[in-house]
């Protein structure tokens, strides 16, 4: 089981961090208004934030598990 959800966040968190590292497409740019961009540029780095601390829990508990 433990094995289980440490996989899981190494997933979770690669998955996040790289849909937070997306580059919103000149279409959208061109037909959204300004507000929508900026949300969604702040959802993108929420996202990223949110892999990154994910893959910082899983190399403290596969540096934990080591020792």
């Amino acid at each position: 089981m433990f094995y289980f959800l440490t996989l899981l966040i190494l997933i979770f968190g690669i998955v996040c961090y790289l849909v937070g590292t997306e580059t919103i497409s000149k279409e959208v740019r061109t037909n959204w208004s300004p507000q929508d961009i900026e949300m969604l540029q702040e959802q993108l780095a929420n996202q990223k934030q949110v892999g990154q601390l994910l893959l910082l829990i899983f190399s403290f508990i596969l540096i934990y598990n080591i020792t």
